[in-house]
């Protein structure tokens, strides 16, 4: 399985000529806890990231079809320049204990994903922005 990130997402776009990915994941050993990631395949921007609720799948598909035209709004205001473009890192531990570094990873991930899915924010993936 092909792991696509923001940079995947911008090489196999321009292969494809296509606009948008959306990647379904799921944890690798449950198979459950499914998210949902719409990048821009021509820039790498991430323009949503969510967890897909649990449960019955007509509403599971329906909330992917809902971050679909979200994401479809924010590519359009981003093409008018009416969209804010962030990048987050991850915060280093320096002082914590070492069993503090996952949740400093976390929050990085929750920030991200918390403006990102916001109206008014995408999130540029470092990945593109480094190579």
């Amino acid at each position: 399985m092909l792991a696509l990130n923001g940079a995947r997402a911008v090489k196999t776009g321009h292969l494809l000529n296509t606009d948008l990915f959306i990647v379904l994941e799921s944890d690798v050993k449950t198979r459950e806890d499914m998210t949902v990631i719409v990048y821009d395949a021509k820039t790498g921007i991430r323009y949503w990231d969510s967890p897909i609720p649990s449960g019955n799948p007509e509403k599971q598909a329906e909330f992917i079809k809902t971050a679909l035209l979200k994401s479809l709004e924010k590519r359009r205001l981003s093409k008018k320049g009416l969209l804010k473009h962030i990048s987050i890192s991850s915060v280093e531990n320096i002082d914590l204990p070492k069993e503090k570094n996952t949740f400093c990873e976390a929050v990085a991930i929750l920030l991200a994903r918390r403006l990102g899915n916001s109206a008014n924010f995408a999130v540029l993936e470092r990945r593109v922005l480094i190579g």
